[in-house]
């Protein structure tokens, strides 16, 4: 196996065992790895999900949240807390205020793309949070180097025809 498969491998596992098993604690007592049915391995459905569909599979669950960790260059933990009595991460909880951010920032990219980028003649453009993320949990929000007056000048560097602001 060469180094870079090697590489994906391990970080595909780091994100995604702790992750599935952290999901299947939420479903309360009872809850857990052996909950599917037929006691076969299965997680419990996630509870509180207030902006994602209510009936997503565990599978796009999953490859939305690793999205997310990815794009914004963060574990579980930055939206998610843990439980004070068993310190185990517990998704339901609504505790930390990045968790808020994001539910926000998913409405933003949802109305984004619905209202606005799917009416565009290539309707199949789209943006996901890496678009301003770029792999960090804070988008920079400086206007690109050598474009000062974002959207035909209205923006960071001012009205259209204002001289751009002096360099740092």
């Amino acid at each position: 196996m060469d180094l870079s498969r090697l590489a994906a491998v391990a970080l595909a596992t780091a994100f995604c065992l702790p992750a599935s098993s952290m999901i299947a604690q939420q479903g309360g007592p009872g809850a857990g790895p052996n909950a599917g049915p037929g006691g076969g391995r299965g997680m419990a459905a996630p509870t509180n999900l207030q902006v994602l569909p209510k009936d997503i599979s565990q599978q796009d669950l999953m490859r939305t949240m690793r999205g997310f960790t990815t794009d914004l260059g963060v574990r579980c933990n930055f939206c998610h807390a843990n439980d004070p009595q068993t310190q185990r991460t517990n998704f339901a909880l609504d505790t930390k205020p990045e968790k808020s951010t994001a539910r926000l920032m998913i409405q933003m990219t949802q109305t984004i793309n619905t209202q606005y980028l799917a009416k565009l003649p290539a309707g199949d453009a789209k943006i996901t949070c890496y678009t301003c993320h770029r792999g960090s949990s804070m988008p920079d929000l400086k206007a690109p180097a050598g474009n000062p007056g974002m959207m035909g000048g209205v923006g960071p560097g001012g009205p259209q025809g204002a001289p751009p602001p002096p360099a740092p």
